[in-house]
């Protein structure tokens, strides 16, 4: 399962050397799980790793393959939304950064970050061999609670909020 991401994203570390791979390689160990786990909204606060305008031609074809066949889980019209987003605030601003081990049946994470969306991928539990991935959308987020929202936001209802 999930082969073409785990592959790709180790082919894309692999790429990167020298002080670049220092700056990709944001922990030497992987997280538990996924960063965001089940919380309402996504907050990672600024990206960390290492940014596609700093890439090689090489690197940001692999970085962009990569956020596609993310994006291609959804329904076409879906995955050119996203993908059209993403495009709109500036490809040029989505970062890659890895942590844990580079080799397969190592512990290992990835988080691809962008100004509108976070993909993290978390290969840790059962010796390396149960995978977590999700893709969240910092706008419209599987978490958020709209109805609260309004009532933290309108003047009218701020007293049921409390």
């Amino acid at each position: 399962m999930l082969a073409a991401e785990e592959g790709k994203g180790r082919a894309l570390l692999k790429t990167f050397t020298g002080t670049s791979r220092q700056k990709v390689l944001i922990n030497v160990s992987a997280p538990a799980d996924i960063v965001t786990s089940a919380s309402r909204k996504a907050q990672l606060g600024a990206p960390v790793g290492v940014p596609l305008r700093e890439m090689t031609q090489e690197q940001e074809k692999m970085l962009t393959d990569l956020i596609e066949e993310y994006a291609h889980r959804l329904r076409k019209e879906l995955a050119d939304e996203e993908l059209s987003k993403l495009r709109a605030a500036g490809l040029e601003n989505v970062y890659f950064a890895w942590a844990g081990g580079s080799e397969p049946g190592q512990p290992h994470y990835y988080r691809i970050q962008g100004p509108t969306f976070v993909v993290e991928y978390d290969n840790t539990q059962d010796n390396a061999n149960h995978i977590h991935t999700v893709w969240r959308d910092f706008d419209h987020d599987f978490g958020l609670d709209p109805l609260r929202a309004h009532y933290l936001t309108s003047p009218h209802h701020r007293h049921l909020a409390r």
